[in-house]
């Protein structure tokens, strides 16, 4: 895996933050790693900053669009070992509703 597989730009955010497939998020114009904060869910969010706009995003959702293709617009990403902290590519995939609950309770997490 060469350098450009492992980081790529956050979509929407082109030129302001690149992603790494360990989950990391870059912020360019501040030259630093950013921090993620849990949110009440248990997922990691992040503050990201575009036009003068912030929004809070999800790091496993990050992730998934920038390096896990969606062909069939499956509008969920499941965390297959059921570790809502643990955002790296290998353990992210797009899920349908019905595939993320039966996920859950096969996997004893639900």
């Amino acid at each position: 895996m060469t350098e450009n597989d492992c980081t790529r730009d956050v979509p929407e955010y082109e030129g302001l933050y690149t992603i790494n497939v360990l989950g990391e998020i870059y912020s360019i114009k501040r030259n630093k790693v950013l921090v993620p904060c849990e949110n009440k869910f248990g997922y990691m969010n992040v503050c990201l900053h575009k036009d003068g706009k912030q929004r809070q995003e999800k790091v496993h959702r990050i992730v998934a669009k920038a390096f896990i293709p969606n062909p069939l617009n499956k509008p969920q990403v499941n965390h297959i070992d059921g570790n809502k902290k643990n955002n790296c590519v290998w353990n992210l995939e797009w899920n349908n509703c019905s595939e993320n609950v039966r996920h859950a309770f096969d996997s004893g997490i639900r």
